[in-house]
């Protein structure tokens, strides 16, 4: 997830991910100089045909399931 959510700005990126149902993620990247958080729950996993989960952003994006 490190790789997927890049970022061209020094620090980089930094990724929890606990990949099961139920399971939580967090990406924490810099972006203008702010920290922007994306987060959410892995809800249902069935390789490799489907990956549902809720996402979720400090940049307005709230409780959306993908």
């Amino acid at each position: 997830m490190s790789q997927w959510f890049f970022c061209s700005e020094a620090g980089g990126t930094k990724v929890t991910n606990d990949s099961r149902p139920g399971g939580k993620y967090v990406v924490e990247m810099p972006h203008d100089g702010e920290p922007v958080v994306i987060h959410g729950v892995y809800l249902e996993i069935e390789p490799p045909k489907k990956l549902v989960f809720t996402w979720n952003s400090t940049r307005g994006v709230k409780d959306s399931k993908v």
